[in-house]
């Protein structure tokens, strides 16, 4: 390979006077400089850009106008009745989980640890908004303050598991230094 690269090379340096004396004919340049003015892209229109704007406007409006209709037909088709029910199952259910993290969290915690204020203060806070979002909705029944208190009952069990994950991971670093330690 690398003989043909200097047999290829050799060959140039021998012909170079050939290669450089051949000019291009006096206006040829001139000739392809209006040939790409006349058929540039800038001074053509470009009609299939118009066309797919117009397909991707067009499919994310549909797509848009779609999913409002879906979204919309779907609590439609429950009553009033029946989403109290699903939501007071929901609320039993997070309840009942947040009671089962609290004792596990609270076999683990005292109050002398580092995360104890903060998790009580966080869970505080969730208490006392959920306290505001059951009122609320006792006043004002409606599918937004619902969401709200479920997303708070949600958000409780996020923090407790965080808590838990935290602990669990001090726990498995004690244990690391106490192996290393023992060995």
């Amino acid at each position: 390979m690398k003989k043909r690269k200097d047999k290829l090379e050799q060959f140039i340096r021998d012909h170079r006077n050939e290669f450089d004396s051949a000019d291009p004919p006096p206006g040829i340049w001139d000739a392809i400089s209006r040939h790409l003015n006349h058929a540039g892209p800038e001074n053509r229109p470009n009609h299939w850009l118009w066309i797919w704007k117009a397909a991707a406007i067009l499919f994310f409006g549909l797509s848009a106008y779609l999913l409002i209709q879906i979204n919309g037909n779907e609590r439609s088709d429950i009553t009033w009745e029946q989403q109290i029910a699903e939501f007071e199952n929901a609320e039993q259910y997070y309840n009942n989980l947040i009671q089962v993290k609290r004792q596990e969290l609270t076999t683990y915690l005292d109050e002398k640890s580092p995360f104890y204020y903060d998790f009580r203060q966080d869970i505080s806070e969730l208490d006392s908004m959920y306290i505001l979002l059951k009122h609320d909705f006792e006043i004002n029944s409606n599918n937004l303050v619902m969401d709200a208190l479920i997303r708070n009952l949600q958000l409780r069990i996020e923090i407790m598991d965080r808590q838990l994950q935290i602990i669990q991971k001090v726990k498995q670093a004690k244990n690391r230094n106490n192996e290393d330690v023992t060995i």
